[in-house]
């Protein structure tokens, strides 16, 4: 069976980039482009990896990894950022 991975980034270009290289190694890849949409996302159906970008609007990074450790501890997550320099 294949792996899930969640994609949560609110760029785009980012999270297809992620997603294709994902697929090209044999991963299910669900997306997400904000925190709410993500937490949406979590509550539907369960993932065995995600990777999660520190800096979104509305909702970040660190505010969806509090309430994803409330109900779902053991799941591994990979925390993006990017520079703005």
């Amino acid at each position: 069976m294949r792996r899930k991975i969640l994609v949560i980034d609110d760029e785009e270009d980012i999270v297809e980039v992620f997603r294709d290289r994902l697929e090209t190694y044999g991963f299910r890849v669900s997306t997400a482009f904000s925190g709410p949409e993500a937490l949406n996302e979590l509550s539907r159906e369960k993932f065995d990896g995600i990777f999660l970008d520190l800096r979104m609007p509305d909702m970040g990074g660190l505010e969806v990894l509090q309430r994803l450790r409330e109900k779902e501890s053991a799941i591994p997550v990979v925390m993006l950022t990017t520079s703005n320099e």
